[in-house]
């Protein structure tokens, strides 16, 4: 299994500096306000997924991957609009599996360990979006929001400003830690911003 972490920041900083500024703002937008325009979100996210599915089915059935990909996500993200609860299910449990496996990952666990620890964190992420589902769509815009305001802020460095950017990714690739106590303070912030948000509207009624 690959770094992901460093592919992502790799693949980040060959991005140009409008690609990285629109993740960035994206991030924003989930992270601080995914509790607004939840279904719009999940849509997105669910297609992205139906993206990576569609991809994977035609390499493994030698099919053409420039058209099955598209078809998935247009069929995940039609789900996700029909299915709100499973759809929130689904995407909360891939989530939650990517971030189980890649802590572990990054504290250099083995890879049995990881894969353990992904497959845990995946089944507790569906199973909470079932039974917490108004707290789910804010944990879930919360996490992605965070992933997407960093692998922004490397795509725009790395183009605008190059030695924080650069630098940034070092520091990264050195220690295990640095990006997931970044995932973690960026978290807080912004669940405790849309929690707080939630909390307004529900006592005014707006």
């Amino acid at each position: 299994m690959p770094n992901l972490q460093r592919e992502l920041l790799k693949w980040a900083a060959d991005q140009p500096a409008l690609t990285g500024l629109v993740i960035l703002a994206g991030g924003v937008l989930f992270g601080f306000f995914g509790f607004r325009m939840f279904r719009f979100l999940l849509g997105l996210t669910c297609a992205g997924l139906g993206w990576f599915v569609g991809t994977a089915a035609a390499i493994v059935g030698d099919l053409p991957a420039y058209w099955l990909g598209p078809v998935g996500a247009v069929a995940f993200a039609g789900l996700s609009l029909r299915w709100v609860k499973p759809a929130t299910g689904l995407a909360s449990g891939t989530t939650w599996a990517l971030l189980g496996y890649y802590l572990p990952y990054q504290l250099h666990l083995p890879q049995e360990i990881a894969w353990l620890c992904g497959g845990i964190a995946g089944l507790f992420g569906m199973l909470f979006a079932f039974f917490c589902y108004q707290t789910t769509t804010i944990i879930l815009t919360t996490v992605q929001g965070v992933v997407l305001m960093i692998v922004g802020f490397v795509a725009a460095t790395t183009q605008l400003m190059p030695s924080i950017g650069v630098t940034f990714r070092q520091w990264a690739n050195r220690q295990a830690l640095l990006i997931p106590a970044l995932l973690a303070m960026l978290a807080v912030t912004a669940f405790s911003y849309q929690a707080m948000r939630q909390q307004g509207d529900i006592r005014t009624g707006k």
